[in-house]
């Protein structure tokens, strides 16, 4: 696959990541199974995996230290900082929507019954709305490491490109 369709590629499933995303911040919960980002991380591997490649490449022979500055060395300037902005909200994001939302509780069905537990041990019955809200926090937890990843991939590649295609 050519860079740009890799980017496309990286660039709308991204998005697709980001409005799943949002819609956990809805007042009704969105009622998504968290098995829709499975695919979403699936599609991450090819872009991802050239993006690594192109990075082993451009580093074989530099500082371990500048390594992050030269994945984006094409891209503007905001890139950098807009992956950055995303590596910070995903680590806040995925520890206070499953530790603090979700108390470092599991929400599901047993027994007939929508509960928070952890490994089997049912904490708390839920009301099927407070399933669903709890499930929607599971949901926004996961979904921000795919949006990062693709941010990522998306990054490295189109710096790539704007390198290539300057040369």
């Amino acid at each position: 696959m050519t860079l740009k369709v890799l980017l496309g590629f990286s660039v709308v499933a991204g998005i697709a990541a980001l409005f799943i995303h949002l819609l956990t911040f809805l007042p009704e919960p969105s009622h998504i199974p968290t098995a829709v980002v499975f695919p979403l991380a699936l599609l991450l591997i090819p872009p991802f995996a050239k993006s690594a490649m192109i990075l082993k490449e451009r580093n074989q022979d530099l500082d371990p230290k500048l390594f992050w500055k030269r994945a984006f060395d094409s891209a503007p300037a905001w890139v950098g900082t807009i992956v950055l902005t995303m590596l910070i909200y995903t680590f806040f994001n995925f520890f206070f929507s499953l530790l603090v939302l979700n108390e470092g509780l599991t929400p599901d069905l047993m027994d007939g019954q929508f509960v928070l537990h952890s490994h089997g041990h049912i904490t708390r019955v839920l009301t099927e709305e407070a399933y669903f809200i709890h499930k929607d926090y599971e949901l926004r937890g996961m979904s921000t490491h795919i949006i990062f990843f693709h941010a990522v991939a998306a990054a490295v590649l189109w710096s790539e490109i704007r390198r290539t295609s300057a040369a």
